[in-house]
């Protein structure tokens, strides 16, 4: 949900849609974890096999599932196309026109549709949230509290700013998507789905086409393939750094906070991604 007085949709307020989102992330997330722990014939005791293994499934397709309700809650393939693929917000049109959810308020189908599809993309960022605070609880439980602090105190960016960083990026994703969900939704969602939908494809496609046809050449496979990966993630940098410096520091004054804190996730984000390239870029296709 969008900061106060800032509706998902021109003329469409969705408090009460918003929040149930959430709380569906969560529940989907905590789902997640608790079944990647434990056996299946363990998750199938006291539940509903189908019902059970159909939620585990949405894990498998975590980033097809949010691409597909994007579709379907946009006005068109090519508008969402357009949006997620364009290297800028375009803010005036956005507002206006609507851009790829169109200027009309949704109907019935493409709300639930857009809240499908931030739900089930807000639950995998809070699935790898969870799972790296597990994975500091864990360290310090293996060490010992007074050792863990000591060696924090001894050396605080090698031992604490790794957890905190993990931490922040992953909960940056959350704040967006649920105090920033109005801006975040209408002018960078597509290019962030799109972005993992092509990920996700080129993997799948790498390994069915090594297993059943014949092993990618080493040039294709650590040189083309990694520059394709790296191609659709620029409109996201791009987008996220321009909701960060252009859209959400012109929130209204009673959205301070807010404001801040989407701010400084917009930016977190950015400064993730632009690593992420770096490394590619400048370390590893050099090594390759």
């Amino acid at each position: 949900q969008g900061p106060k007085g800032d509706p998902w949709q021109p003329g469409l307020a969705m408090w009460s849609e918003g929040d149930l989102s959430l709380v569906a992330s969560g529940a989907l997330a905590i789902a997640w974890i608790y079944g990647s722990t434990r056996a299946d014939r363990q998750l199938a005791s006291g539940l509903n096999a189908t019902a059970w293994y159909c939620v585990m499934y949405m894990k498998e397709l975590g980033p097809v599932l949010p691409m597909v309700f994007a579709v379907l809650a946009s006005v068109s393939l090519g508008d969402l196309l357009s949006t997620a693929c364009s290297l800028g917000l375009d803010v005036k049109q956005g507002a206006a026109v609507g851009g790829w959810l169109g200027s009309t308020e949704l109907g019935f189908e493409r709300r639930w549709a857009l809240l499908a599809a931030v739900t089930v993309w807000r639950a995998d960022k809070l699935e790898s949230l969870v799972q790296r605070m597990q994975r500091s609880a864990q360290y310090t439980r293996s060490v010992g509290m007074a050792e863990s602090l000591q060696m924090t105190a001894g050396d605080p960016l090698g031992i604490a700013w790794p957890a905190t960083w993990g931490w922040a990026r992953r909960a940056a994703h959350v704040a967006l998507s649920s105090i920033g969900s109005a801006d975040f939704l209408r002018l960078a969602f597509p290019a962030v789905v799109l972005d993992e939908f092509l990920w996700w494809m080129l993997a799948k496609t790498q390994y069915l086409w090594s297993r059943h046809v014949c092993m990618v050449p080493p040039a294709i496979d650590v040189i083309v393939l990694p520059l394709l990966d790296l191609l659709h993630l620029i409109p996201v940098i791009v987008k996220v750094l321009l909701l960060g410096i252009q859209v959400y520091p012109e929130l209204s004054d009673e959205n301070a906070e807010c404001r801040m804190v989407l701010i400084i996730s917009a930016l977190a984000l950015t400064a993730h991604n632009c690593h992420l390239m770096y490394t590619s870029v400048c370390l590893d296709l050099p090594d390759a």
